[in-house]
């Protein structure tokens, strides 16, 4: 069973540690990557540092037909990766704000890029949210992640669309970044905000909160869609455009002046009922 820690007393969640898949996966890997083929990290001697970087910024280690072949960064670290990439941040430990086959798609997607590129899956690691349902159903995407943290269940705004919540989480568990998936809080333009105003400034992975509000409206988006000459389904608003070179991107919703009186009908009928 999972050990549960560090309950939060203005939350309520606690968190815990996968004992039994971490020592499952210490002898072999995640066993859904093992088809990939190719080795684990290979006992070398190890390069001098710099000639890492050299060799991350050429693009590593090729097949011939200029794709890049399996493990092309294993005698690097993370640190030493991002770096030799133009970065300046490396990011190991990421909050999955979200559950359910999100969650399993995020979190193998990027075990499957760690193992392709420095040789092992475990480069990266994920904490996880889970409600007592998702406890009790036994959810796939717990078993995935290295830690998880009890949040409290019912509705989405107790656990997965709470952002305090998931800031509170993000802070004590000590992760880098955050992925919202999507429904929940991916659609909250606060929580990158928020996440931004912690102490290590927490990353959020998705886009920028100008752009969510910009287009997290429909009636907006499609306002900034026609503007740009991207054709459009016809709805009541077919043809208005917002001159944004003038203006900004509505920061909510659109402009006022964006909107516009319906167009008065044609021809109004002379009298009701069915032709005869």
């Amino acid at each position: 069973m999972a050990q549960q820690h560090n309950k939060s007393p203005s939350t309520g969640a606690s968190v815990g540690v996968l004992s039994p898949r971490l020592a499952a996966m210490q002898g072999g890997g995640v066993p859904e990557l093992d088809s990939l083929g190719g080795s684990a990290v290979e006992a070398a001697s190890t390069p001098s540092h710099a000639s890492r970087v050299r060799a991350a910024s050429g693009g590593g280690a090729s097949d011939g037909q200029g794709s890049r072949s399996l493990h092309a960064f294993t005698k690097m670290t993370l640190d030493e990766y991002v770096i030799a990439k133009g970065g300046n941040r490396p990011i190991n430990k990421i909050l999955i704000a979200n559950n359910g086959i999100a969650a399993v798609k995020a979190i193998r997607s990027m075990r499957r890029w760690s193992y392709e590129t420095f040789g092992t899956d475990r480069m990266l690691e994920f904490v996880v949210m889970a409600t007592p349902e998702d406890l009790k159903a036994n959810a796939a995407y717990i078993h995935l992640a290295d830690e998880f943290v009890q949040v409290p269940g019912g509705s989405n705004n107790n656990n997965y669309a709470n952002i305090r919540l998931i800031v509170d989480i993000a802070e004590r568990t000590g992760v880098q970044a955050v992925w919202p998936g999507w429904g929940h809080a991916s659609e909250n333009d606060r929580l990158p905000e928020l996440l931004a105003l912690t102490k290590n400034k927490i990353v959020w992975i998705g886009p920028p909160p100008e752009a969510m509000r910009a287009l997290g409206d429909k009636i907006g988006s499609t306002l900034i869609a026609q503007s740009a000459g991207v054709p459009c389904v016809g709805w009541s608003g077919s043809g208005l455009t917002v001159n944004y070179r003038s203006t900004v991107c509505p920061q909510t919703c659109m402009p006022p002046r964006a909107c516009a009186r319906p167009p008065r009908p044609l021809h109004a009928p002379s009298a009701s009922g069915s032709p005869s």
